[in-house]
């Protein structure tokens, strides 16, 4: 049995890091056990019901003040149970981890989500680092001058055994007051500009301006919350604004269209959800977007920026029946080739094996 301790910063709900450890320690196979620790947990439930081992510090962030804390108890947690690897989800941890390495006596992993910049001597020192893709690993090797040796290229992934829990949908138009004609275009995740949200409100508004019989769920929440409350508490724009809960899965199925205007985006897991479930997805040229979606073949890919260019695809898609079906079931079969859990998580678990040998 390989003991895993992940270390993570938060957890929240509709966060793809949060989906990313949760299906790793639950589908992993028996000669792995996963243990989780965070400084903040919104999405405690999911980690509960699914009996993951979850320790929640109930700190913001690290800080002087509270590192002797969090450092003493990461290390009785590792003595208790046994932990022979560190699996870190976050930079502070990292960081954590490769100075106190002598006082943890473990080996350390950590897995990198995202472009960050700055610290680049202390930052991303575990043995072993995991870019979730291409533009990731090349961040690395450019910009910290990482050892391409020491970097690992596994893709984010999403797993078949979770949508067949939620079978039948719970969540209808009539539930949420819209007619049962209404075309639905959906967001999931942050409300941030990183995400786009900007750029898809005003992209969908001039949309409705031509009065087509469209609505907009846009599910998540951020630091754009006032953007999207502003054009939420415009009654002609049909927007229905769903804070993060579980499961989402039925919101994807309302959905006609999913789309995603990232400015910076490594490998979302909503490009992977929905192309799991066939649905058209419209998605900014930008990192792990571009890995996946292949403009006019399983997707439409626009400019990042381009509110024009997002609008006349969002149109298209609507318009356009026959083709969403085609790009929604190429995505599909692509995403099913090769971003699913069967096909990701033995590489993982021969990571670990490959450390503690």
């Amino acid at each position: 049995m390989i003991s895993i301790l992940h270390l993570q910063r938060d957890l929240g709900i509709t966060n793809g890091i949060t989906k990313y450890i949760y299906q790793l320690s639950k589908y992993s196979n028996k000669d792995f056990n996963h243990h989780v620790m965070a400084l903040n947990c919104e999405a405690s439930e999911l980690f509960t019901k699914n009996s993951i081992p979850l320790t929640i510090f109930g700190f913001k962030k690290i800080t002087p003040f509270n590192i002797i804390k969090i450092v003493k108890t990461i290390k009785k947690y590792l003595v208790k149970h046994q932990i022979s690897i560190i699996h870190c989800h976050h930079r502070n941890f990292d960081t954590l981890c490769w100075l106190l390495n002598t006082y943890f006596r473990v080996h350390t992993v950590t897995t990198v989500q995202s472009k960050v910049y700055k610290y680049k001597i202390i930052s991303y020192r575990s043995e072993k680092l995991i870019a979730i893709g291409e533009s990731i690993k090349s961040h690395l090797v450019k910009y910290f001058h990482r050892n391409e040796n020491r970097i690992t290229l596994l893709n984010n992934f999403t797993c078949e055994k979770e949508y067949d829990i939620y079978e039948s949908s719970t969540i209808t138009k009539h539930g949420l007051s819209l007619d049962k004609n209404k075309r639905v275009i959906l967001f999931v995740g942050r409300f941030s500009k990183e995400k786009g949200i900007d750029l898809l409100l005003k992209a969908y508004k001039k949309i409705k301006m031509t009065g087509s019989n469209i609505a907009l769920i846009l599910l998540g929440s951020g630091e754009e919350n006032n953007l999207v409350e502003k054009y939420h508490n415009d009654s002609t724009l049909e927007i229905k604004v769903i804070a993060p809960c579980f499961p989402i899965i039925d919101y994807y199925r309302l959905a006609d269209v999913v789309v995603l205007p990232s400015r910076v985006d490594p490998f979302p897991f909503v490009m992977l959800e929905a192309g799991y479930l066939s649905k058209p997805f419209i998605g900014t040229n930008v990192d792990g977007i571009g890995e996946v979606i292949e403009n006019e073949i399983n997707g439409l890919l626009v400019e990042p920026e381009n509110e024009n260019e997002l609008e006349k695809a969002i149109l298209r898609i609507l318009n356009d029946e026959k083709q969403a079906a085609k790009f929604g079931s190429a995505l599909r079969e692509k995403i099913v080739k090769s971003y699913t859990s069967k096909r990701i998580i033995p590489k993982y678990e021969q990571l670990y094996k490959s450390l503690v040998v």
